[in-house]
């Protein structure tokens, strides 16, 4: 299965306060979410795949989330307005 059977979807972006990030089942094995900062720091360790966080704490600027799945990991860029 590739990566584009991972669909995730991460709005608003940009976003200033809370994010929704929807994304289905990859697989069986374990899923894992991450946000990083412009300088490349985890801000965030998420622990669902499909859940709103708020990010009005964080640093406008770009962001990364990382989503790490068992046979490899997709990234998604976010602005932080």
């Amino acid at each position: 299965m590739g990566h584009e059977a991972f669909a995730v979807r991460v709005f608003p972006n940009p976003a200033t306060g809370i994010l929704h990030i929807a994304s289905g089942e990859y697989g069986a094995g374990e899923q894992s979410l991450s946000l990083f900062d412009a300088m490349d720091r985890e801000v965030r360790q998420i622990d669902c795949t499909s859940c709103s966080i708020n990010i009005s704490d964080l640093a406008a600027g770009i962001c990364l989330l990382k989503f790490t799945f068992e046979g490899g990991s997709l990234d998604r860029k976010l602005i932080k307005k």
